[in-house]
């Protein structure tokens, strides 16, 4: 799989969106939806300061493509992805046209 051929159609998207006045970081609701949709992952809808996703860099507008390894098309396959493991989250987001993949370690 090509890292960025495969985001062509989600990159038209943006532009429209931005074409609406939206920014990534500031997308409505429905354009996120409807990214996310698209990309296959799920829209973040913003993290808790001080807590793991916070301290991990996630924020609002990202979309969850992968955690621990798993795609991540809906809420059902995300939290059986995260349980995976108890110390730590391994996950790919799309964030302003690239993926972007990192580790957050968990609390007990």
């Amino acid at each position: 799989m090509k890292e960025f051929d495969k985001y062509d159609d989600i990159i038209e998207l943006m532009n429209h969106a931005v074409d609406d006045g939206f920014t990534p970081g500031a997308m409505s609701h429905d354009h996120l939806e409807m990214l996310a949709d698209a990309l296959g992952g799920i829209p973040c809808w913003g993290v808790l300061a001080g807590s793991p996703s916070a301290e991990a860099g996630l924020r609002y507008g990202d979309i969850v493509l992968e955690i621990n390894g798993k795609s991540t098309p809906d809420y059902q396959a995300y939290f059986a992805a995260r349980s995976l493991d108890k110390e730590k989250c391994v996950f790919k987001i799309w964030r302003d046209g690239q993926e972007v993949s990192g580790v957050m370690p968990l609390r007990s």
